[in-house]
């Protein structure tokens, strides 16, 4: 079952990171040219609505916050249009325009970049249990030395 959840666990990461590469890939497609026009921004809101899992992580979220403040009195209005413009030029490195460069911009992700994260720790007495994207619980026991709190 462990080696199961594993794979699971790697293969939503591994299509969660293709997917984020994708929406960098059309971002800067669709920003090469500098314009951004309604059906660009109403694909953007397609896209993203037919792959929901990016708009609760970096950069869907981002995006798609954004198409959809846009979008809600359903008028483009020029600021908003420059808004998401600016975002999505933010996001992928600059416009074709401004850097000179066909491609290569962002030919990572900002999250390749991380060295390391910091975490602070709580103990508790009791057992810790984890919930997972896939709502599968996991449970650790703590050894008992671990309920006692560290000094700071």
């Amino acid at each position: 079952m462990a080696e199961s959840f594993s794979k699971s666990a790697w293969t939503y990461t591994r299509l969660l990171k293709r997917s984020c590469e994708s929406l960098l890939g059309i971002s800067a497609g669709i920003m090469a040219d500098g314009e951004l026009n309604d059906q660009e921004i109403k694909y953007l809101d397609t896209w993203l609505s037919d792959n929901h899992e990016l708009t609760s992580t970096w950069p869907g979220e981002v995006i798609y916050s954004c198409i959809k403040a846009i979008l809600t009195d359903n008028k483009i209005t020029e600021d908003e249009r420059e808004h998401l413009k600016q975002t999505l030029s933010d996001l992928i490195g600059g416009t074709l325009q401004e850097t000179g460069a066909a491609s290569g911009a962002s030919t990572s992700l900002p999250v390749d970049d991380i060295d390391s994260i910091k975490l602070r720790i709580i103990y508790s007495a009791s057992p810790v249990t984890f919930s997972t994207a896939r709502a599968m619980p996991v449970s650790l026991p703590l050894p008992r030395e671990a309920a006692k709190p560290s000094p700071e």
